[in-house]
């Protein structure tokens, strides 16, 4: 990324209960393919007055604009598995905004900033994103070359490379270089 960034991640905090209660129960807000017909669930409050919404299976952070503070969606990632090994885990990203603050560059941003976070702050060998093919956008950031999903970068002693599988999968995976 160049410049200064426009967002930043947060964690989660009891005040921002209602707010995410209200944003899961509008399906517009969570667009076409977040809903999967489903009841909309409160925040767990008992797991907020804990602490941070994040531990070692999956988590979630606030997107908010730097520039006024404002909530403007979260991402969140959880754990998935490609083998028998600890170390084959990989954390699986995802990002929702809000549709004003969609296709303006927040996303990739957003997104660049959850990988460096997870990589800095725990031991998966990869970050994986996979989204739907008719959600342009979301393929956009993921592809973006002012973020940190493009082909091919080297961060400190890991090498982040960008993968497709089919037509519907797109994600970055870091991986040990030589």
């Amino acid at each position: 990324m160049t410049g200064e960034p426009r967002v930043r991640l947060r964690d989660v905090s009891l005040d921002d209960a209602d707010l995410l209660d209200a944003w899961s129960a509008d399906p517009v807000l969570g667009g076409e393919f977040n809903d999967f017909g489903l009841p909309a669930r409160p925040i767990d409050r008992e797991a907020l007055k804990r602490g941070p919404l994040r531990n070692e299976r999956n988590g979630q952070l606030i997107v908010e604009v730097v520039a006024d503070g404002r909530p403007i969606g979260t991402v969140g990632w959880h754990r998935v598995g490609f083998g028998p090994r600890p170390e084959s885990d990989a954390w699986n990203v995802g990002i929702e905004l809000l549709p004003d603050a969609r296709g303006q560059g927040y996303g990739a941003e957003a997104q660049a900033q959850l990988a460096a976070f997870l990589f800095a702050e725990t031991r998966a060998n990869r970050v994986e994103a996979q989204t739907d093919i008719d959600t342009t956008v979301t393929l956009a950031g993921l592809v973006h070359p002012q973020t940190v999903l493009t082909p091919y970068v080297r961060w400190g002693d890991w090498a982040i490379v960008l993968a497709g599988v089919a037509l519907a999968v797109a994600g970055v995976f870091r991986v040990r270089p030589g």
